[in-house]
């Protein structure tokens, strides 16, 4: 009996390695999301130590306040707020594409996993056919050892 083979094996092969590709994009914008939400989580801790740092520096003892020092401190914050402001727009980017990458490989899986009931419903053809020839090869055998023994039948009678 040959081994059962599937012709479109070749598009399925490629269909997994599609779908593989896209895994590796989703692992990938995944990580670039994480990457910019650890930053942002990092700007806005030192967001709020810039701004505690300059609550002390405006209410530190009564004293004189150094007013250079508090101007640097000051424009630091803004700066750290910028930088979080573009991080934050960043990490909508990233939502978008991860969530596009996502929505590829789900229409990956899809495709490839047609081809795999192609191959399953071929599969279970193949054997339903293999089973009617092995019936039949066992049929005509039987059929085969029942005229040989007629002719035999038929002699013994003339006989008696």
């Amino acid at each position: 009996m040959k081994p059962f083979r599937f012709p479109l094996q070749p598009l399925l092969e490629y269909r997994e390695r599609i779908e593989r590709d896209h895994r590796v994009a989703v692992a990938r914008a995944e990580a670039d999301r994480r990457s910019i939400e650890s930053s942002l989580a990092d700007s806005q801790d030192t967001i709020a130590g810039c701004k505690l740092d300059l609550r002390e520096a405006l209410g530190a003892g009564g004293g004189p306040v150094d007013l250079r020092s508090v101007r640097l401190q000051s424009t630091a914050s803004f700066h750290m707020q910028v930088k979080a402001q573009r991080l934050a727009i960043q990490l909508a980017g990233a939502h978008q594409r991860l969530e596009g990458e996502r929505a590829k490989l789900a229409e990956a899986a899809k495709a490839r996993r047609a081809v795999e009931l192609l191959k399953e419903r071929r599969r279970q053809e193949w054997l339903a056919e293999q089973t009617r020839r092995e019936i039949r090869a066992v049929d005509e055998l039987a059929t085969m050892a029942a005229a040989r023994r007629r002719p035999d039948d038929d002699s013994r009678e003339v006989l008696a």
